[in-house]
């Protein structure tokens, strides 16, 4: 057994626990240089690899329209948005790319300049529904969109929907609260997957309105009849680049403590400890115990 006390072995302790301890410390040293670079790597490969990839899809897209002209993307779908005297609803069939933007209705959303004339019927409440067939590029293969866009002016019941203005408008071929197929176009397909495909030379919308992000779900599959998705942000590589940072500190906290628990003693420490014990050793029992 070893005394610590130094008293009949003084160099037992110096000459075992500081080789242990070096040991110790350059193993440390490079399993914490071999264990850091890696964490690091690792993290900074996950944060710096590309997202993967959602699919393009062709469908109708919906839009609300702005009094100033522009469109937005419905926040809504179309069934849980209740329409008002001179409201302006969009559709563009359209290739929705998994990066970029989606284009917009070709045409202003000015309720006066698209109804100049409107008949609304007593008691209920004017629409205009622009309907964009879309471009030949973005056709389903053996088709060709009607000349468009057009724009229908109906008139509806009070708390009628978006979706019901879109059915005075035309003839409407849904499936599970997605819109398919208006007035017979496309025929047959309802949102597909499709190819990615160059970005289109169409002419500029009027009023030089800026295409919005195309709105998709969890799976990547356009959302049913307009819910929305926010545009690209820029906060998730940021909170991404802070979580990499925290964990590298925490990583290196981690190694830095064990590096330090496992050094030896400097000498005085250990002669310190050393005549602490002695003194512990040497103090004489209380004579009243």
């Amino acid at each position: 057994m070893l005394n610590f006390s130094g008293a009949s072995n003084p160099t037992a302790h110096r000459l075992t626990r500081p080789a242990r301890g070096m040991a110790v410390r350059g193993m440390t040293g490079s399993a914490f240089a071999a264990v850091f670079t890696f964490i690091a790597a690792t993290l900074l490969s996950v944060a710096m690899a590309p997202a993967a990839s959602a699919a393009d899809y062709r469908y109708w897209t919906f839009w609300t329209g702005e009094p100033q002209g522009t469109w937005t993307f419905a926040q809504k779908g179309a069934a849980d948005i209740t329409v008002t005297n001179e409201f302006v609803e969009g559709w563009r069939f359209t290739i929705s790319p998994a990066s970029g933007s989606s284009p917009q209705p070709r045409i202003a959303s000015q309720y006066a300049e698209l109804c100049p004339n409107p008949t609304v019927k007593s008691g209920q409440v004017g629409v205009a529904v622009v309907i964009d067939y879309g471009i030949v590029d973005e056709a389903p293969p053996g088709e060709t969109p009607p000349a468009s866009p057009i724009t229908k002016c109906v008139s509806v019941p009070p708390g009628s929907s978006a979706a019901d203005a879109l059915a005075a408008a035309g003839v409407v071929r849904a499936d599970k609260g997605m819109v398919c197929g208006v007035n017979g176009y496309p025929a047959t397909e309802c949102g597909v997957e499709v190819k990615p495909v160059p970005v289109s030379s169409e002419s500029p919308i009027a009023g030089g309105l800026k295409p919005t992000k195309a709105p998709v779900d969890a799976s990547g599959v356009p959302s049913a009849v307009g819910a929305q998705t926010s545009d690209l942000s820029p906060w998730p590589f940021v909170l991404t680049s802070v979580g990499i940072v925290a964990v590298v500190l925490l990583v290196s906290w981690f190694f830095l403590r064990i590096r330090r628990r496992s050094m030896p003693q400097p000498p005085s420490a250990q002669r310190a400890a050393q005549q602490q014990q002695a003194g512990q050793q040497n103090t004489p029992e209380d004579p009243q115990a």
